[in-house]
């Protein structure tokens, strides 16, 4: 927390932001004083227009902020009186950076999925780091026999900096220490200390300041050397080196499959050691289509064991629908003497069906005659999960679109119809039952576009002080209107004051409401509670409808997902609303939550920071 005033000139113009006081907590998180700050013009110069922006417009401001390469903040400004105001800051660097790493390591999965060579591998590691970590230089060293020597056999650079050449040994790069860590598999991080841009190069750095090295350990032997470059002072966070060490792990796997292809024409044998070791399924088929050899992450694959799978055949493994497209790649690969690649689900020995990419080669004898096809199967179900998804939701949403738009065109028919016929009597009603289709319409198409503005980062709340009673008051009363064969009991607290959005909290007690109705029986009670609970006000909406199993509510908050029983029920819905709902309140700095037993009826609830009655 800090308390700062604003400075004005003599025109009574705001030109700095002067600090007052700061908390430890400031000093801890921002690592600066309040001496510190009233020298630093350009956080003054940065965060004084919102304290302005708060004065003007009566109400406090949420946003995030950068303050150095390392660290993000979550500022929220409240106005005390007149030109002083109060910061309270959140660090969130660890959301941030956990974003960061999940799209480094998503970019790199798929590049060294498609990769074709050890180059393209640390050319994709290379690039995703320097876009993501800010890494100038990415190098893949391999060890010679003496288990000393290092060979560069492949590397990435962004900038000219020469990094180290010609011979090099880890006996000359690294300590006898820190030689022993990287034997443990543990990676190491070397900085320089001089600053000289004329320094003699260090033989494990060459002109860079900071190096990662993660050693890719196999039968207590350094094997090979991933190497991150910078070329300035970096820290390096667990995680991000966790991210790394993984990918070296992928890309000596990926290097594995891609040798062990090669060494097949040679020798069946050296196959068999080498694929035993990947993360791919790999498996051998005869012309007739028999398994002859299967790795034994293949046999995981689909719920066998080595032994079981050996007695099965393509028909046993693959799903009926795609033997007819799996016989014709074969077939055509066979003729060809060329790999074919396809998509297609496989049966698992429980019956269940997984999704791969298979990538066939074939195989020949001494006289080039093709004698079965070596396969490496790749399991992409959570992928088409995620496709089916979004296929679902798109059927879903034009349907959803679809109906309110037919029964408005159809009413509207009607309506023209009355009016020719000069039947004002049913016209009221004609044009209420419209107007209720357009509401329906027009929330449909706010639920999708907010959805959108989350997604693009575009999505805020505007922060006002309210009081909570009246908004569910407000909402209990709509959803009556719309559902009046229905009890509503709503049991108020006192004094619910809170900073919050009134626009998306009321998006947020609508789908809980109208939720309720939609799967409770005709006639049933909607409970609605408002409590305090230490210094939050938690609100909790409580049906007496069709219940939600445990499992579905793990997810119930994920985008498109909807629950076994809401498809059972025959009910509609799109999969964004409670999806919305959780995002809206993790913006108030609050939390949402549902308890429920199946046939019984279920709870949805959200707490949110409370304020005191008197606060300006």
């Amino acid at each position: 927390m800090q308390i700062c005033e604003l400075v004005r000139n003599e025109a009574q113009a705001v030109i700095a932001l002067q600090p007052v006081h700061v908390n430890p907590a400031w000093i801890n998180i921002t690592g600066k004083s309040s001496e510190w700050s009233r020298q630093e013009s350009r956080m003054d110069q940065s965060w004084f227009r919102y304290c302005e922006q708060v004065k003007e417009n009566g109400a406090p401001a949420r946003f995030e902020t950068r303050i150095n390469d390392d660290q993000w903040l979550d500022v929220f400004v409240i106005q005390m009186e007149g030109d002083r105001f109060m910061i309270l800051l959140t660090d969130i660097t660890e959301r941030k950076r956990h974003d960061v790493n999940q799209s480094f390591l998503a970019y790199c999965s798929v590049a060294l999925l498609k990769a074709g060579s050890l180059k393209d591998m640390v050319d994709a590691i290379g690039e995703n780091a320097h876009t993501y970590l800010g890494a100038v230089a990415c190098t893949f060293l391999k060890t010679e026999e003496d288990h000393d020597s290092l060979q560069r056999i492949a590397g990435w650079e962004k900038v000219s900096q020469p990094l180290p050449a010609g011979a090099l040994s880890l006996s000359a790069l690294v300590t006898k220490n820190n030689r022993e860590k990287l034997l443990q598999a543990i990676p190491l991080v070397l900085q320089r200390t001089d600053t000289e841009p004329t320094a003699p190069k260090d033989p494990a750095l060459g002109l860079m300041r900071t190096a990662l090295y993660i050693p890719v350990v196999r039968d207590q032997q350094i094997r090979y050397l991933l190497c991150i470059y910078h070329n300035n002072p970096y820290h390096w966070f667990n995680d991000q080196v966790s991210l790394l060490t993984e990918l070296a792990g992928r890309t000596w796997n990926k290097l594995a499959r891609l040798e062990a292809e090669e060494k097949l024409k040679a020798s069946e044998e050296n196959y068999r050691a080498i694929v035993n070791q990947s993360v791919s399924g790999i498996f051998k088929l005869s012309l007739d289509g028999h398994i002859q050899f299967t790795n034994a992450y293949f046999a995981k694959m689909l719920g066998y064991s080595v032994e079981e799978l050996l007695k099965c055949g393509v028909k046993d493994i693959v799903h009926p629908d795609d033997l007819e497209k799996t016989f014709t790649g074969f077939n055509s690969m066979v003729q060809s003497g060329q790999p074919f690649e396809v998509e297609k689900r496989l049966k698992r020995k429980d019956q269940s069906v997984i999704w791969v990419t298979n990538y066939a080669a074939p195989l020949f004898d001494g006289v080039r005659q093709p004698v079965g096809a070596l396969v490496v199967s790749v399991d992409i179900s959570r992928q088409k999960a995620v496709e089916q998804q979004k296929d679902e939701f798109i059927s879903i949403a034009s349907h959803e679109l679809k109906t309110p738009l037919t029964s408005v065109k159809a009413y509207g028919q009607l309506v023209q119809q009355m009016s020719k016929e000069g039947n004002a009597v049913e016209l009221p009603d004609m044009i209420g039952k419209m107007n209720l289709h357009i509401d329906r319409l027009v929330n449909l198409v706010g639920t999708i576009l907010d959805t959108t503005k989350l997604e693009r980062q575009e999505f805020s709340v505007h922060l006002e002080k309210l009081d909570i009673n009246e908004l569910i008051w407000e909402k209990v009363k709509e959803n009556q209107l719309a559902a009046p064969h229905f009890s509503f009991v709503f049991n108020p607290c006192e004094k619910a004051w809170i900073f919050g959005d009134k626009t998306s909290l009321g998006q947020v007690l609508n789908n809980l409401i109208s939720n309720a109705v939609k799967y409770s029986p005709s006639g049933s009670t909607v409970i609605i509670d408002c409590v305090h609970a230490e210094g939050y006000i938690k609100v909790s909406v409580t049906d007496e409808g069709i219940g939600i199993s445990e499992k579905d509510q793990e997810k119930v908050f994920d985008k498109y997902y909807r629950s076994v029983g809401l498809l059972e029920s025959g009910r509609s819905g799109i999969g964004l609303g409670l999806y919305l709902c959780s995002e809206i309140i993790r913006r108030h700095q609050g939390e949402i939550g549902v308890s429920s037993i199946l046939g019984r009826g279920t709870t949805f609830y959200f707490s949110i920071p409370s304020i005191n009655q008197n606060v300006s």
